[in-house]
């Protein structure tokens, strides 16, 4: 499949293209994702097909709760939230992290709520 597959660079483009990923923010679980992404493109001299606005929703969910940084399935289920799929597989990491996003955005809704009635 990979022999018969489009190159790097069409990819790339395709992503800037179909999801205009330029102008929009995008997030990924630590920093490695970004960095790697970025390393290939330079290999690969293609050009970085996101915007410079990242959420590291490590970090985030670090400040957010209070934990020291962890490793996504750790964090999950220190939440008490289920992990679907396969670890490290892309696309379900990415609906993983989502739902870790999801968590931190409702509660932190909800306690923003809770602070304007007091």
């Amino acid at each position: 499949m990979v022999d018969e597959g489009q190159t790097f660079e069409s990819v790339c483009s395709q992503i800037k293209v179909n999801y205009g990923s330029e102008s929009r923010i995008w997030a990924s679980y630590g920093e490695y994702d970004k960095q790697q992404f970025k390393k290939i493109c330079s290999m690969f001299n293609a050009r970085y097909p996101f915007s410079d606005m990242h959420w590291n929703i490590k970090s985030m969910a670090s400040l957010f709760y209070g934990f020291p940084e962890m490793g996504m399935d750790k964090l999950l289920n220190k939440l008490g939230i289920k992990m679907d799929g396969r670890h490290h597989r892309g696309i379900d990491d990415a609906y993983n992290i989502a739902k870790i996003l999801i968590d931190i955005l409702e509660k932190g809704r909800k306690n923003g709520q809770e602070n304007k009635s007091t």
